[in-house]
């Protein structure tokens, strides 16, 4: 892909508050310059929105997995999973669920970006423990103030690679607010070497932490070991 141009895949449903979280990203789409390709039947009712957003929107309707994969890794160059954020009624949900999507995009060998509240399980996977410390704080750029020169979260337009790397080890990049994901999505956008590292990463982690083989494992040694 053009580094002046970025795709984000979406595969799957819009249900559970996905397609309300898609719909809350257009302004963000538009702002930055990004388009989404959804994966996913043609939206209805409430989600008619993202049939409208036609510059940043493109409903690609509803294919087998292995197509839309094999798809997904031919026309765009990263992949999102977003949370609505706020939760409201899927608050419960979000906590709880075993992110099945993630590991699906893990696989993918492309950049993940994780959109939504910070209790979301996959939104757990993709945050660093230095960035739950808040360790990794990083100057607001020109949108800061006197009273405000920092913030919790990094700044992904303005940081180095490796100092990018460093909050996103599993090639997963957490974006808790509309402003985070407008500068990870700017950042991503123009930086095809970052890009190719998050997806390296990402191959790496979904095969370390989602294999079924060492989950088997791993779940066998534990029940061993909580044996009287």
């Amino acid at each position: 892909m053009s580094s002046s141009f970025l795709t984000l895949g979406y595969a799957g449903s819009v249900a559970y508050g996905y397609g309300e979280a898609l719909i809350r990203l257009i302004p963000v789409l538009h702002e930055v310059g990004v388009k989404v390709r959804m994966f996913s039947p043609k939206p209805t009712g409430i989600l008619d929105p993202l049939n409208l957003a036609t510059d940043v929107v493109e409903i690609c309707g509803y294919r087998p997995a292995l197509e839309a994969w094999e798809a997904i890794k031919v026309t765009c160059d990263a992949v999102i999973l977003p949370y609505s954020n706020p939760a409201g009624k899927y608050e419960l949900l979000y906590r709880t669920h075993f992110p099945s999507k993630l590991t699906e995009y893990l696989a993918l060998g492309m950049p993940v970006i994780v959109s939504g509240p910070v209790f979301a399980t996959g939104m757990q996977y993709a945050r660093a423990e230095k960035l739950s410390r808040a360790l990794a704080r990083q100057p607001l750029g020109k949108r800061g103030n006197a009273d405000t020169l920092t913030k919790s979260f990094p700044d992904f337009k303005n940081v180095s690679i490796s100092e990018f790397l460093s909050i996103c080890p599993n090639g997963a990049v957490p974006c808790t607010t509309r402003e985070e994901l407008a500068d990870c999505l700017a950042r991503l956008k123009t930086d095809g070497e970052l890009r190719w590292e998050l997806a390296s990463r990402a191959v790496v982690a979904g095969k370390r932490d989602f294999d079924p083989c060492h989950i088997r494992e791993a779940f066998w040694a534990r029940l061993k070991k909580a044996r009287p």
